[in-house]
């Protein structure tokens, strides 16, 4: 079982992959460690952002994919750019 971690910071879908071992859960290293969402306004970007999204997660053979919570109120709160990439993310 492959799991990967994604955090989604601005414009940007940060990966971290595990795997579960018999003494515990082992890290995994990545060629490629985060993939970015150019202008989200326009459609087709967020297209190919989930097609890149899809092609990592079938190349690495991803079984689970957790994704950290962004905030919705304060300081940190994501912005809309946050909604496209989590959306892109979740359909993939």
């Amino acid at each position: 079982m492959i799991i990967c971690g994604i955090e989604i910071k601005g414009s940007e879908a940060i990966f971290a992959l595990a795997t579960r071992q018999q003494d515990g859960v082992g890290h995994l290293p990545l060629a490629i460690k985060k993939i970015g969402l150019e202008d989200d306004d326009e459609s087709a970007n967020v297209k190919a952002f989930a097609q890149q999204i899809a092609g990592f997660v079938r190349e690495n053979g991803i079984s689970h994919i957790a994704i950290k919570k962004r905030s919705k109120k304060g300081e940190l709160a994501g912005g809309p750019t946050t909604f496209c990439a989590g959306g892109s993310v979740t359909l993939s």
